[in-house]
C-alpha cells in the first residue's frame, strides 16, 4: 500500500542529525527537546571530539533551551532527540512494553487511545496532554517471578527518545501514526483520567509488584530491578555470551554498561566473568560487589545497549522483531516514501516537461489520485450510482460504455446497511460478475473523520488490506464526518484535510457523498472549503423520471456531457416466509437511450416514412458536429433548436418537423437529456 509515514533517515542529506530533522521543529512548538547520545538512549553532550553523557540534562523540566545550546545542538554530528515530557512540554509519555500479555491488554483496555504513537525496538509510546500527572512506573511479575516492567508513565523529571533517532539496536524510532508530535493539534491530544494511577493498580492487582515514583538504581543481585523487560534481559544474555572475556579492562567495560540496569546485570556480569580462568566463586564475587558498588549507572557513558554493540562485532545478530511489531509496520515498512523537507526550488516552462494527459479512472469522469465527490437530494439514487461505479472498477468493466481502469475498493458505509448486500449481489445477476471474487470492500461501520484517533484506526486497517484502494468511497459525508458542523469553515477544512491524508497515504480517487441544501437544491450543502478543494463535482438529479448525471467541476479535464440513467429492478432471492421476491436495483441507461438503438430496427421494419428516414440520414451525416465530450461515449448530444434547422434546411414544413420529431421521441430515437438538449446513439445513427 503506498503509505506516506514519517520515516527516520527519510531525508535527502545524509549530513543533517536526528537533532537537526525533528529537534527545532519540535522546540518551535513548545516541546522541551534535547540531544541524545548517538546509539544510546539518554541525552548526551559533545565536547572535545567526542560525545559523553550529559549529567544535568533534568534541567530541561523546568525550562527550555537558549539560543545558543540549540545552535550547539545542531552542529553536534549525529544528535538524536529527545524531549522532557511534564508540565514545561504539556505532555506526557505511556511508555508500554509490548509484550502481548493479560496485563498489557488490561492496561490498554482502561487508556484512552491517543492519535501520536512511535515505536523503537519493540512496544509503543502513546503520547497525551498534562494533566498534573507524576512520574511513575508500573510492573507486574515476570515468568521467573522477578519484577518486570510493564507501563511507565513519563512526566516531570523523565525524558523520551524521539524519531528519527537512532536505536542502540540498529535502525530508528519510527511514528506508528499519520499525526506526530510535529503535526498534530494538540488540543487533539487526549487527557488521561484524572484517577488514571488508581485504574492502572486496580487492573493490574492480580499481576503486580510494585509502582514506583522514580526508576532508582537498586545494587545487588537479590534486589529486583524495572528497568528492563525479561524478553530484552533474556536477548541482552544471549549477546553477551558472543562477548569474550579478554582482560580486566574489558571486564570492568562490561560491569559498567551492565551496572545502568542494576540487579540483573549484576547477576549476568557475574556469569560473564565466570569464563576467566582466575575466577573464584565466593572471592571474586565479593570483589566484584565492591566493584560494582562504586560504578555509576552511565559511567564512561556506557549501558547495556554497549553490550549489543560489542556483541555484534563478534557476530551476534539480532533476533526478529516480535510479531505484534512485524504486523504492525510490514505494510509501512514496504511502502515507506521519503519525506522531503529541504530542496524548494523553481522550474522553467522547459523542466516542466510535455503537458500529460489526466489519468482516468473512469474515463471522463474520475481521475486517479484525487477528490471527487458525488451529490443529490435525498433519495435520489445517490447509493446506487456509488456501488455501480465501486463494483466497475473493483471488476474493470466498461460503465456505461467509457473505458474503467481496474483497482480495489473500499466503501465507508454510514447508511442504508441493510440493502448493502442486496444491491451488490443484484450488481453482480445484472452485469453476470461474481461480486464475491471482486477486490471491493464495505466498512463495518462509519468513521469520524473529524477524529484523529479514527483517522489513524483506518490508516492501520487499510494498512493490513489485501489490496491498493483505487477508489474509495464515503457514503454519506454527513454519516462519516464525526462531531463538527459542515457549515462551519474550520470544521469543513479538518475534514478536507483527513481526506487529503488519506489520498496521500493510497493514491486513490476519495469520493464522499453529498447532500443538497434544503434551500438550494442546485448545490452542495455545507461550507464552500469543500467545493474549493474538488478535483471533480458530480450531481444527481431526477428529470422526467430519469436520472440525470451532470458535471459542476472538472478541474483537469471539460465538463463531460450529461448522462440519463434509469434504475432496473433485479431479483436477489424469495423471501422464505412470504415466498415473495427479495428486489434490489442497479443502474441501467434510460428508455430514451435504449430507444435511440431501436433506428435500425425501424428502417428495416419499414416502419419510417419518407421524412423520418430524411431525418435519420441527417442525424447520420452531421453527427461530427454534435457536442462529444468523451471520445468514449455511446451517445452524443444535439440542441433540439439545432435539430430544427437541420430539417427546416431540408425543406420540412413545421407541421412535418412536428410530426418527425414527435416520431422520433415516441419511438425512442432521440433521448431527452434536458427540455433543449436531446441524446443520440451514435451507433444507432450510424446503422441507420
Amino acid at each position: 500500500m503506498k503509505i506516506v509515514t514519517q520515516t527516520a533517515g527519510a531525508n535527502n542529506s545524509s549530513d543533517l542529525s536526528p537533532f537537526q530533522l525533528a529537534g527545532i521543529p519540535l522546540f518551535e512548538r513548545g516541546i522541551s527537546v534535547m540531544p541524545i547520545l548517538p546509539g544510546m538512549q539518554f541525552p548526551g553532550r559533545y565536547a572535545g571530539g567526542e560525545w559523553k553523557p550529559m549529567p544535568s540534562w533534568q534541567q530541561y523540566a523546568n525550562r527550555m533551551a537558549t539560543d545558543l545550546e540549540l545552535d550547539a545542538w545542531e552542529s553536534w554530528p549525529g544528535a538524536g532527540v529527545g524531549m522532557c515530557p511534564g508540565k514545561l512540554s504539556g505532555i506526557i509519555a505511556l511508555d508500554f512494553d509490548h509484550e502481548g500479555n493479560g496485563a498489557q491488554a488490561a492496561i490498554e483496555a482502561i487508556t484512552p487511545p491517543s492519535p501520536v504513537r512511535k515505536f523503537g525496538s519493540k512496544g509503543y509510546t502513546a503520547f497525551y496532554r498534562y494533566n498534573g500527572e507524576h512520574t511513575q512506573r508500573f510492573s507486574i511479575k515476570g515468568t521467573d517471578g522477578k519484577g518486570e516492567r510493564i507501563l511507565d508513565l513519563l512526566s516531570d523529571g523523565s525524558q523520551t527518545v524521539l524519531p528519527p533517532t537512532v536505536h542502540p539496536k540498529g535502525g530508528h524510532y519510527k511514528w506508528l501514526t499519520v499525526e506526530t508530535l510535529e503535526t498534530i493539534d494538540f488540543d487533539a491530544l487526549p487527557t488521561l483520567p484524572d484517577n488514571y494511577s488508581e485504574l492502572v493498580r486496580e487492573v493490574l492487582a492480580p499481576y503486580s509488584v510494585g509502582v514506583h515514583e522514580s526508576s532508582g538504581q537498586p545494587l545487588g543481585e537479590e534486589v529486583p530491578d524495572y528497568d528492563i523487560s525479561e524478553t530484552e534481559w533474556r536477548e541482552l544474555a544471549g549477546a553477551l555470551d558472543h562477548v569474550p572475556y579478554q582482560d580486566y579492562e574489558q571486564f570492568v567495560r562490561v560491569g559498567m554498561a551492565l551496572r545502568s540496569i542494576g540487579g540483573h546485570g549484576f547477576k549476568l556480569w557475574c556469569e560473564w566473568a565466570k569464563r576467566s580462568p582466575e575466577f573464584r566463586e565466593g572471592e571474586s564475587v565479593d570483589y566484584m560487589r565492591r566493584k560494582w558498588a562504586g560504578f555509576r549507572s552511565v559511567d564512561g557513558g556506557l549501558t547495556y545497549e554497549s553490550v549489543f554493540k560489542w556483541a555484534r562485532e563478534y557476530g551476534w545478530t539480532d533476533p526478529e522483531v516480535p510479531d505484534y511489531a512485524a504486523q504492525l509496520l510490514a505494510g509501512l515498512q514496504e511502502k515507506q516514501k521519503a519525506v522531503k523537507r529541504t530542496g524548494l526550488h523553481f522550474l522553467s516552462v522547459g523542466q516542466l516537461g510535455n503537458v500529460q494527459p489526466p489519468e482516468w479512472l473512469i474515463k471522463g469522469h474520475l481521475t486517479v489520485d484525487s477528490l471527487a465527490m458525488l451529490y443529490g437530494p435525498s433519495g435520489v439514487g445517490k447509493s446506487f450510482i456509488s456501488f455501480d461505479w465501486g463494483l466497475s472498477v473493483a471488476a474493470g468493466v466498461k460503465w456505461q460504455g467509457f473505458d474503467v481502469r481496474k483497482g480495489g475498493v473500499l466503501y465507508i458505509c454510514g447508511e442504508g446497511k441493510n440493502g448493502i448486500n442486496a444491491r451488490i449481489r443484484a450488481w453482480g445477476a445484472a452485469r453476470g460478475v461474481d461480486v464475491e471474487a471482486l477486490p471491493f470492500l464495505v466498512s463495518s461501520q462509519p468513521v469520524a473523520f473529524l477524529d484523529y484517533m479514527q483517522v489513524n484506526e483506518l490508516a492501520e486497517v487499510m494498512n493490513g488490506l489485501p489490496f491498493v484502494p483505487a477508489l474509495i468511497i464515503i457514503d454519506t459525508l454527513n454519516r462519516n464526518f464525526g462531531d463538527g458542523d459542515e457549515n462551519n469553515t474550520k470544521d469543513m477544512s479538518r475534514f478536507v484535510d483527513a481526506l487529503a491524508r488519506l489520498r496521500a497515504m493510497t493514491g486513490a480517487c476519495i469520493m464522499p457523498v453529498h447532500h443538497t441544501g434544503k434551500m438550494d437544491t442546485e448545490t452542495a450543502r455545507g461550507n464552500s472549503s469543500l467545493r474549493a478543494a474538488l478535483d471533480t463535482e458530480i450531481s444527481l438529479t431526477l428529470r422526467d423520471g430519469d436520472l440525470q448525471l451532470g458535471c459542476t467541476k472538472q478541474k483537469d479535464a471539460e465538463q463531460f456531457t450529461p448522462v440519463s440513467l434509469a434504475l432496473d429492478v433485479v431479483t436477489v432471492g424469495t423471501d422464505p416466509e412470504t415466498g415473495e421476491d427479495i428486489t434490489s436495483c442497479v443502474v441501467g441507461t434510460t428508455m430514451a437511450q435504449e430507444g435511440a438503438g431501436l433506428a435500425q430496427q425501424l428502417l428495416e421494419g419499414k416502419r419510417a416514412g419518407k421524412h423520418q428516414k430524411t431525418a435519420l440520414a441527417l442525424l447520420r451525416e452531421h453527427s461530427a458536429t454534435f457536442r462529444v465530450k468523451n471520445p468514449n461515449a455511446s451517445f452524443v448530444s444535439v440542441a433540439k433548436r439545432d435539430l430544427i434547422d437541420l430539417l427546416k434546411g431540408a425543406g420540412m414544413r413545421e407541421q412535418a418537423r412536428r410530426r418527425v420529431i414527435t416520431w422520433l421521441e415516441d419511438n425512442r430515437v432521440l433521448g431527452t437529456v434536458t427540455s433543449r438538449v436531446f441524446s443520440i446513439d451514435q451507433a444507432a445513427i450510424t446503422a441507420a
